[in-house]
């Protein structure tokens, strides 16, 4: 790596500022740029300079190692307690995410920042604050009246630390903006399974999503299905009509073996499902799963609309699939939706949702409990179609849910 080789990156990458719309080739050339000390080299840079134009940053930080994002996560902390600084503003957004024990040193420089914005990240950089902090940010939200004692109290819900979050004084919607809820006797309770799987898709479909979305290519959040291990299928249609249209269900998810860990005991083997025709982004839609865990729905949010989705092959993005799932680590338990930003893998089995509009956990309709995340699919690599849908169940009842959400 050349210093010459990190000033024509920098120059390539930053010839456009403020605009957001990269050119096709610049995101492809960035695709298959494995080099970490050019990677590297251009984002300091960046935060060096103050450059104005840091669209690219994100996808940069996907390919650099853990050490690399420290060290980064370093110059972004000291770079932003200088003044505003765009660049180090992505680096600490992504950062805080991705690897949040890298800001650990830095709340306190940090605090007097963050503090002031209205911004839902703002309080992210807190999600691995250790007891000594912790304890700092009591005593703030300690004092009710103070100008601090908000933001404090949103701090310590990003630690998502059950032994803090049992000592604040919050509702069931901030407890469940961070995954948590609290059951009919006060008992807190984690609304998704700590483990994560990601889905890994055929190779052929990978190239097919990359082709349009260049920035996936060698993305790490994407492994490589290659028909060995398990099979799971996603995509396609079921044998079972939806009860409002009469159309064919589309599969979401079947998972034969269900996993261990993701809080489904109640069935071995679980099909989710789901009619884009007829489900919006306002209700759930339920169904009870028999013994072989086919689903057989009893109540889908919304109003059919013929014209939605129609049954053909050609307007799919993929039809039934065969993926398996992969453990990507620590670095890919948390995902946000908007730094995803296409991407991204958020095709996930446990672990906290990426929701798109707001945590929406529903209640059962057969017990009233709160209802637990099973996993995600983004439906817009399945078919012509956007958004999320989010798999939530019940398992005493063998019930579960679909949650749609969109922009």
């Amino acid at each position: 790596m050349s210093g010459a080789e990190v000033d024509d990156w920098y120059a390539l990458l930053t010839a456009r500022p403020g605009d957001t719309r990269w050119p096709r080739d610049i995101r492809a050339r960035l695709a298959v740029l494995d080099e970490p000390g050019i990677l590297f080299g251009v984002v300091s840079r960046m935060i060096g300079e103050n450059a104005r134009s840091p669209w690219y940053i994100e996808p940069i930080c996907d390919r650099l190692p853990a050490a690399s994002l420290r060290q980064l996560a370093g110059e972004a902390a000291r770079a932003r307690g200088d003044g505003d600084n765009k660049a180090a503003e992505a680096v600490i957004a992504y950062v805080s995410v991705q690897q949040p024990g890298a800001l650990t040193a830095y709340l306190r420089a940090l605090w007097d920042i963050s503090r002031n914005q209205r911004s839902g990240g703002a309080s992210r950089p807190w999600r691995a604050a250790d007891d000594a902090e912790v304890t700092r940010l009591f005593e703030v939200a300690g004092d009710a009246s103070g100008p601090d004692a908000g933001f404090a109290v949103r701090c310590l819900l990003e630690t998502r630390r059950p032994e803090v979050l049992a000592r604040l004084p919050t509702d069931d919607a901030h407890l469940a903006m961070v995954g948590f809820g609290r059951d009919s006797n006060g008992e807190l309770r984690r609304l998704h399974a700590s483990a994560v799987w990601h889905l890994a898709f055929p190779q052929a479909i990978l190239e097919k999503w990359a082709s349009r979305y260049p920035l996936r290519r060698r993305q790490p959040s994407w492994p490589v299905h290659t028909g060995s291990g398990r099979q799971y299928l996603t995509s396609g249609f079921l044998d079972r009509a939806c009860p409002k249209c009469g159309h064919r269900l589309h599969r979401l998810l079947r998972l034969d073996p269900v996993p261990a860990g993701i809080g489904i005991t109640s069935r071995g083997q679980v099909e989710f499902a789901w009619c884009p025709r007829c489900q919006d982004f306002i209700d759930a839609g339920y169904a009870r799963h028999a013994p072989d865990g086919a689903p057989e729905p009893f109540t889908l949010g919304g109003s059919s609309d013929l014209d939605r989705q129609p049954e053909s092959f050609e307007d799919w993005f993929i039809p039934e699939t065969p993926v398996g799932l992969v453990r990507l680590g620590e670095r890919w338990e948390q995902q946000d939706w908007g730094q995803a930003n296409d991407r991204e893998n958020l095709h996930r089995v446990g672990g906290e949702p990426t929701w798109i509009q707001g945590a929406d956990y529903p209640v059962c309709p057969g017990c009233t409990r709160t209802m637990s995340a099973a996993g995600q699919i983004a439906v817009a690599d399945l078919w012509n179609f956007e958004g999320i849908c989010y798999l939530l169940w019940c398992d005493p009842c063998a019930i579960s849910a679909i949650v749609y959400q969109q922009t």
